[in-house]
């Protein structure tokens, strides 16, 4: 089973939307969804994001999902995909969606601090 595929076509998207979205070659994409090579850092990190997904998850290290903690996650992966989106078609100065996955990274960790 393929994540990478999998995740795609449930956002009904082509490799070749997806692979422009990412600025890579469809090609690229093609193999990593068959498994010939792996996304390097910047590429897992990207789809992790845009999809709402941990790392572990695209790698198949685990079988759940879940990127966001539960209690209060839902709100955060709208923000998260439209805070990608916007990145991607260029809405938003580069230092301004820097800034906001910071913030949102720092509400994750005390999210996390406060479950404990």
């Amino acid at each position: 089973m393929n994540r990478i595929r999998e995740l795609r076509k449930e956002k009904e998207l082509t490799q070749t939307q997806l692979a422009r979205m990412m600025k890579v070659s469809q090609g690229t994409l093609s193999y990593w969804e068959r498994g010939d090579f792996e996304p390097d850092y910047d590429a897992l990190k990207w789809m992790a994001d845009f999809f709402q997904v941990s790392t572990d998850y695209l790698l198949c290290r685990t079988d759940e999902p879940s990127f966001f903690p539960a209690r209060g996650g839902a709100p955060l992966h709208s923000v998260y995909l439209r805070l990608a989106r916007d990145a991607q078609e260029k809405r938003l100065p580069e230092e301004a969606i820097r800034k906001m996955y910071e913030l949102m990274e720092q509400f994750r960790e005390l999210n996390r601090h406060d479950e404990s």
